[in-house]
């Protein structure tokens, strides 16, 4: 026991600094090698108080290397509290602080579980961020393909400058985050089906499939090709351009469905291909005259524009971009 509390004693050292005022509540910050192993300090041996008592951050260290938190005693040594939350039960739980979620609680007393108003859920913006950051890269990749082999300009006949390419993301991650909040959503599977471009009932897709007429007439820019849009996917030149600008074949080959009028539903369907196709009916949406001519230039003109992706069917689509707008800057 003497042999412990000598160890103990030759291994408290003061902390790297002590901060005072209303924004650190008397908080004690430590340098990253002031620490050993279950938050006993280390170094030479040395007392210290800190500037306030009363919750689990903010007590008095004894020269043990225990903290007095008024209603508690913390151990640093042993890593646990040595007194139980008198305002719980059970007493013999030790480890219990903050209802076990110090996440969104605190307990500045010792005496009670306190909910922290700078500790609640994720906003909005950071949910559509996170979600977002799971499928930007591909909406990257498959826009760029597009703009590519289709020789897209901007409405002004000029080249794709970087603040449109910059509209034309942001664009396509309102349509995808309306759609389906990013696949966290509910409705027409979500998770496979993003851009909701392989819809089975729509007639994008039952274009795309081959199921319908000819559809839409995709006019490509100087020396580029043109498509009907039942043409696309099954074109031998659109092939070998998707291959020599490494498009994956889960997102550009359709062959891979094993029925292609199942759309979403079929269980070969990925986010990929929900991307690389609802990028290119997007496109055709924001066209000026002719499919090559991108209207990319004024965000809000897009968004009229966009509204059209949805076929009619939500008649508060075009608002619902809006208010995506102001969530997505």
């Amino acid at each position: 026991m003497v042999l412990a509390l000598t160890t103990a004693l030759a291994e408290v050292r003061k902390p790297s600094s002590v901060s005072r005022g209303p924004a650190n509540h008397g908080h004690v910050r430590f340098a990253p090698a002031d620490f050993a192993p279950q938050g006993r300090q280390s170094g030479l041996a040395a007392t210290m108080t800190t500037p306030s008592r009363g919750s689990a951050a903010e007590g008095q260290q004894n020269k043990l290397g225990s903290y007095h938190c008024n209603n508690r005693i913390y151990s640093i040594g042993h890593g646990r509290w040595l007194s139980s939350d008198q305002a719980k039960s059970p007493a013999w739980n030790l480890f219990d602080y903050a209802r076990c979620n110090s996440l969104l609680f605190t307990d500045p007393t010792g005496l009670e579980d306190k909910k922290d108003d700078k500790k609640q859920e994720k906003t909005e913006a950071e949910k559509e961020q996170e979600a977002w950051d799971k499928h930007k890269q591909k909406a990257s990749d498959y826009l760029d393909f597009w703009l590519s082999h289709m020789g897209m300009v901007g409405a002004d006949g000029k080249a794709i400058s970087d603040e449109c390419k910059k509209n034309l993301l942001r664009i396509i991650r309102m349509v995808s985050w309306v759609e389906s909040k990013h696949g966290t959503g509910t409705g027409n599977e979500p998770a496979k089906d993003p851009m909701q471009s392989g819809n089975p009932k729509d007639a994008w897709w039952k274009e795309l499939s081959g199921q319908s007429e000819k559809g839409n007439r995709f006019i490509g820019g100087d020396k580029c090709p043109n498509y009907w849009g039942g043409e696309i996917a099954d074109d031998e030149g659109f092939k070998k351009a998707a291959k020599d600008k490494k498009i994956p074949e889960e997102a550009s080959d359709l062959s891979r469905l094993k029925d292609k009028k199942e759309g979403h539903k079929d269980e070969k369907y990925t986010a990929e291909m929900s991307y690389f196709w609802g990028i290119l009916y997007l496109l055709h949406q924001l066209r000026e005259g002719q499919f090559y001519k991108c209207k990319c230039d004024d965000i809000d003109e897009m968004i009229t524009r966009a509204k059209n992706y949805n076929g009619g069917g939500d008649p508060e689509y075009e608002n619902k971009l809006k208010k995506a707008k102001e969530l997505i800057k």
